[in-house]
């Protein structure tokens, strides 16, 4: 014989498909309404500011054509900074560029005795600046200092970036052992003929220079040395370039089978900051004229943190392009909020109802009359007598009826139908189940019942 309290079955949540909606990250029709549907050249997508052609890129004032890019339908390549940078990807919000990068060579000349036969790659930009915090410098080859020098400012302030490959008590690779191959190519810290260092923020113009001793070598390494800028982690050193002349070397004359070494360059709009620019637009306002980059609503403009000039980008909880007219629009982050809410909301709105429900019906099967005895007996001093007892929720009750299945029906009575049951630790009960009690006489009757019967000390009364 059990106490019961029925519960109501809980409704299931909402489904909210927009939880995991998903905005692409760039809206190209909104940039190909400037220059209709060329602004894509081979694999690379072309975002204003920067555009193919007159009139589709972000005109600074200055006549630099920064943000033009030249595209050789030929063969689908991008070049950005009168041509000679090959563009491999623009990145809107951080204000930076992938490129691809080159390498500079310096072999010993046996004919000369000098490291003469040269292949160097200067940079000189007028519109972006190498990203110092993610690229480094990296120099390959035996007994080589490579470094880069600046070419800005005055020449006393300017200064030399590098570092020196060794290749100390080295034989040729191909007698090394595996192991020690694998450890050269992963550490690349200036002993196995590898070495790579950081730069110096700010840098826009360099060149390439070459100290060293690869003369004419008997044992079996390469008299040539190598050194470039690339991408943090993007360049895997091969044991082979210190082996050959070829592989490197071919790839600083744009050749060979060397894979990309992509280059990442920080840009950002003018030279003024957002404060500078800001009050400048506002005062070209007045005269219906203006040059401030960040002409989309939900906009904001933010300060390049490497070297003078500002980007834009789109306010939380919008993407696009920042750069044009509507170009930032609302994303799914508004809608999965209100979601969130209304699911949240919904839930402790049937949380409520569903105690109500229970409030109800404990109290329709005579539950708040026998908690009014039992504290009634406790005042007189009774209450020792009375044992303690649970209150089984209706799917536990369902579950060791087998859902008041009939055929484990082992009686009637005017109050109820008692039921043959089994808990989940293999007990067996009998189960009553109370007939809709119409008046109180009947709740205060079970109440009774259940109340007597809990004054029985048997295994099968819990």
């Amino acid at each position: 014989m059990r106490a019961s309290a029925s519960s109501a079955t809980l409704l299931p949540l909402l489904t909210v498909a927009a939880l995991v909606s998903v905005s692409p990250p760039w809206l190209p029709a909104a940039d190909a309404a400037y220059c209709g549907e060329d602004q894509r050249c081979g694999s690379v997508e072309i975002h204003y500011p920067f555009g193919i052609g007159r009139g589709c890129y972000l005109d600074t004032g200055d006549g630099s054509r920064a943000f033009e890019v030249s595209c050789n339908r030929a063969n689908g390549t991008a070049t950005v900074d009168g041509g000679w940078l090959e563009l491999l990807h623009i990145d809107l919000t951080a204000g930076k560029l992938r490129v691809r990068s080159r390498v500079s060579s310096a072999c010993y000349n046996a004919t000369s005795g000098y490291m003469d036969d040269r292949t160097t790659w200067p940079y000189n930009s007028t519109a972006f600046r190498v990203s110092d915090a993610d690229n480094v410098i990296t120099v390959v080859g035996c007994d080589t200092l490579g470094y880069i020098g600046s070419q800005e400012g005055a020449v006393e302030n300017r200064y030399v970036m590098g570092c020196n490959a060794s290749c100390p008590g080295r034989g040729a690779p191909a007698r090394r052992p595996p192991v020690a191959a694998a450890a050269a190519a992963a550490a690349c810290d200036g002993t196995d003929g590898c070495c790579r260092t950081t730069i110096q923020k700010g840098i826009s113009s360099f060149d390439f220079g070459f100290t060293g001793s690869n003369e004419n070598r008997s044992d079996g390494l390469s008299p040539c040395g190598y050194a470039f800028l690339v991408e943090r982690n993007m360049f895997k050193f091969r044991e082979t370039y210190d082996a050959t002349t070829s592989e490197l070397k071919n790839a600083s004359r744009g050749g060979g089978r060397e894979p990309l070494l992509p280059l990442v360059l920080d840009w950002a709009v003018g030279n003024l900051t957002c404060a500078e620019a800001e009050a400048e637009a506002e005062a070209a306002a007045r005269k219906n004229k203006t040059r401030f980059a960040c002409v989309s609503e939900n906009s904001v403009c933010v300060n390049s943190t490497n070297g003078l000039g500002y980007l834009c980008n789109c306010s939380i909880g919008y993407r696009g392009n920042p750069y044009i007219e509507h170009g930032c629009k609302g994303t799914s982050v508004g809608v999965v909020v209100v979601s969130v809410v209304l699911s949240c909301t919904y839930a402790i709105q049937e949380k409520k109802r569903l105690a109500a429900i229970k409030q109800r019906y404990f109290k329709q099967h005579g539950g708040l009359l026998l908690f009014e005895e039992l504290k009634s007996q406790a005042r007189q001093g009774r209450g020792q007598q009375v044992r303690s007892f649970t209150i089984f929720t209706k799917t536990e009750v369902e579950e060791a009826t087998g859902r008041f299945d009939e055929r484990h029906v082992l009686g009637k009575g005017g109050n109820g139908t008692v039921y043959r049951g089994a808990l989940r630790d293999g007990r067996a009960v009998a189960i009553k189940r109370c007939r809709v009690a119409a008046d109180e006489r009947q709740r205060r009757e079970f109440g009774k019942e259940v109340l007597i019967l809990s004054q029985v000390n048997h295994r099968n009364i819990v």
